[in-house]
């Protein structure tokens, strides 16, 4: 009988390893296991560019490309509901909520859409309602910062020259609450704690790249104590949210940063103002939708001792936010402000 040579067996053998190799690579299994790996390691990107990743993996990597992991969140969460005194609003600001960016919040927003869409027929249907209300609630927390935070500098300035106990940047946005819903913005005013706001000379104001009509508002804090570096007017936004320009309802914007405004009829330019972080987003009723959202998924979900610890937190976010009905006001926002930060 002829026999084969030894080196030619070998290298079947070796040609044959390498076949099972990359088949085994290159299998739905593999590509799983890359998918899982890399999202253990906060390789966010790659699990987005997976062709294999679960919905609930991109969920998870978008939450984590907007700087969040469950686990954190979750013991922010029990950590703030437990503040000293009525602070909790500057305890969830200061523990979760960092600098706010558009990236950011678009996140969240892919984050959210992909729980969303997660049947209740599906086995993962309880953990994506569980997901969801976090998400939702750390997005309502977000635009809470991102319109008082608005040079986006992550930490809420120290100013107090009105010597209240609450910053200054809060105190304006309650006072653009305040403003809010008035009929004819070209005289409207808004005075809180003997803080006035009175609307900008440009009637009304548009951004490069931005659809919708906003009102810039220009709130001016009293001195009581020495100002030092700290400012006495501050700049809010709103927009227009019904009725023709110039005479419609003007309603705070979500905000992020500062940039360029023009004026609406000349095209002139209109000085720095927030800057919108989507065409006529409107703060109240995106903040409506996401606490209440939020207890409405957790309500679904949660279970057991730390779920009804989280829970119970979120809970008091729309209680204190929005009164027991959970419709949002104006006055009720500027009071969670003002009564939480």
């Amino acid at each position: 009988m002829k026999r084969i040579p030894i080196v030619y067996l070998a290298v079947v053998v070796l040609l044959l390893a390498s076949a099972l190799s990359c088949s085994d690579k290159d299998s739905p299994e593999a590509c799983q296991y890359e998918t899982t790996m890399n999202l253990d390691a906060h390789n966010y990107d790659a699990v987005l560019q997976s062709p294999c990743a679960t919905t609930m993996q991109l969920a998870a990597a978008h939450f984590g490309k907007a700087g969040y992991d469950t686990r954190t969140v979750l013991n922010r969460f029990i950590d703030a509901g437990s503040a000293v005194g009525n602070r909790d609003l500057g305890a969830y600001l200061g523990s979760l909520v960092s600098k706010v960016t558009s990236p950011m919040l678009s996140n969240l927003s892919s984050s959210d859409f992909r729980y969303a869409s997660i049947p209740p027929t599906s086995d993962e249907y309880l953990d994506a309602q569980f997901l969801l209300g976090l998400v939702r609630a750390v997005r309502a927390l977000a635009v809470i910062k991102s319109i008082i935070d608005v040079d986006a500098a992550g930490v809420l300035s120290g100013c107090d020259i009105n010597a209240n106990g609450i910053p200054d940047e809060a105190d304006a946005v309650s006072c653009a609450f305040k403003a809010s819903g008035n009929a004819d913005p070209v005289t409207g005013s808004c005075v809180l704690s003997a803080w006035t706001g009175t609307w900008n000379a440009t009637p009304d104001i548009v951004f490069s790249g931005q659809t919708g009509t906003y009102r810039g508002l220009i709130v001016t804090v009293p001195t009581l104590t020495t100002p030092g570096s700290c400012p006495s007017d501050y700049n809010k936004l709103l927009h227009l949210s019904s009725g023709p320009t110039g005479t419609g309802t003007y309603r705070p914007s979500i905000t992020v940063g500062t940039c360029q405004a023009f004026d609406a009829l000349t095209s002139a330019p209109a000085g720095t103002w927030p800057c919108p972080s989507a065409a006529a987003q409107d703060f109240l009723s995106s903040f409506q939708a996401d606490v209440n959202g939020a207890v409405s998924a957790l309500a679904t979900a949660l279970s057991g001792t730390t779920a009804s610890e989280v829970q119970q937190s979120i809970d008091n976010i729309r209680a204190q936010a929005c009164g027991p009905d959970g419709a949002c006001t104006a006055d009720e926002l500027a009071a969670y402000i003002q009564d939480r930060l």
